[in-house]
């Protein structure tokens, strides 16, 4: 029997460094929406689901949803691990592409060539493009990143964690214990992608803060004349072309969970 994929992007309002910035538009389109159109794109996906909170803040993220017709799951704000198992429930997946919010050039031919990876190993418990976190040994730009796992794979960190002194840190980071305390558990593998899906580290492609998002309205007006989906081949040309743009967003300083 076929599995069922199923990409659950997070997403929230109640966001510290810019509330409200998967609803912010970027060329007069909201990064959310743009997020969840390139992901039509994928040929393996079966469905795309937006896991959001309970917090009454996000009433306005579920009308936006409904309006655009996007399904959407409302879970716990911060047990995470529970939203995307909920979310999974919901809408019958055996295997999750974990995404969020505020990565608007997520990329579905990326997804598709990982899946692929993912689904000719039975053994992968999981499947990341990141280096596991590491932002000094990661490939790719900040904001390319990838997780792939079995929804009853989750189901087991958390029951491991339940019983953990720093269980917290877990919850809000869904896929950091497997990588973390738990990477003797489980089958791990970071996968080395092809020249193609490569943009260097250096590059900002996450929404976190005002200069990210001056970065990205700069990015997407010279990218104006592209259809809905451009390649990463195409971002890298016009980074490259536009050699000073990186320095709009290139101090931010990137958040890196603590356990321990």
């Amino acid at each position: 029997m076929k599995k069922k994929i199923v990409a659950i992007v997070e997403a929230r309002l109640n966001s510290k460094r810019l509330p409200n910035k998967v609803l912010k538009k970027i060329r007069g389109k909201e990064i959310l929406k743009i997020i969840l159109e390139r992901l039509k794109y994928s040929k393996k996906i079966d469905s795309i689901v937006v896991a959001i909170t309970k917090n009454k803040k996000d009433n306005k993220l579920e009308n936006f949803l409904k309006k655009n017709k996007f399904n959407f799951y409302r879970g716990s704000e911060k047990n995470i691990i529970n939203r995307i198992i909920g979310a999974g429930d919901e809408y019958n997946a055996d295997i999750i592409i974990r995404l969020t919010g505020d990565n608007p050039l997520v990329d579905p031919k990326m997804i598709d060539y990982m899946l692929n990876f993912y689904l000719k190993d039975r053994n992968i418990d999981y499947l990341t493009n990141n280096n596991f976190g590491d932002l000094k040994k990661r490939k790719i730009a900040m904001g390319l990143d990838v997780s792939i796992f079995k929804l009853n794979k989750l189901r087991i960190v958390e029951k491991l964690i339940k019983n953990l002194k720093g269980k917290k840190i877990f919850r809000e980071y869904p896929t950091l214990y497997f990588y973390t305390l738990g990477k003797k558990n489980f089958k791990i593998k970071n996968i080395k992608l092809p020249q193609k899906f490569i943009l260097d580290r250096k590059y900002r492609l996450t929404v976190d803060t005002i200069q990210d998002f001056k970065f990205f309205s700069i990015l997407f007006f010279y990218l104006k004349n592209e259809k809905k989906y451009f390649s990463i081949t195409k971002i890298k040309k016009v980074l490259l072309k536009y050699p000073l743009l990186y320095k709009i967003n290139n101090k931010v300083t990137q958040y890196k969970p603590k356990f321990r």
